[in-house]
């Protein structure tokens, strides 16, 4: 008696309809009804200092401000100072900013955010923050002359 082994081997072929170029968006998924955003791009954010002097109308002294910025290191924007007061300042003309300083922290200031001025070159900026409710208790303005470094 003569054993036989039988193998069976199939074959199978399968051809894809190639996919319309519209049909998905590069980079993109459908889920559901809603396109997915596909993946996040994180931009490394580039770490400012400046450096420089202040005043107001009782003292003086030497001041630090920092900010993250998206690409590169200029005046617009917001930074902090050594007091942890939010300072938001725009462009608003060739040299000029403007915007405010949140004086956040003394109480006996009526007010806590102050319009602030100033001018830029470069990397060079002066800013003086006035006090809206005046001779209130607290300083009438302080100012910073700063240099990005």
């Amino acid at each position: 008696m003569s054993r036989f082994t039988i193998s069976v081997i199939y074959c199978v072929s399968l051809a894809l309809a190639p996919v319309a170029a519209s049909a998905v968006p590069p980079m993109r998924d459908s889920i559901g009804d809603e396109p997915s955003r596909g993946p996040a791009v994180v931009v490394p954010g580039v770490s400012c200092t400046a450096t420089g002097t202040w005043t107001d109308q009782f003292t003086s002294g030497d001041g630090t401000w920092t900010k993250t910025a998206k690409r590169k290191c200029n005046v617009p924007g917001t930074w902090t100072d050594a007091y942890g007061y939010t300072w938001k300042l725009k462009k608003i003309a060739h040299g000029q900013v403007s915007g405010t300083v949140n004086y956040h922290g003394d109480a006996e200031c009526a007010n806590q955010v102050w319009p602030v001025s100033g001018t830029f070159q470069k990397k060079n900026f002066s800013v003086t923050a006035t006090n809206p409710g005046g001779s209130d208790g607290c300083s009438t303005f302080f100012s910073y002359s700063m240099t990005i470094e």
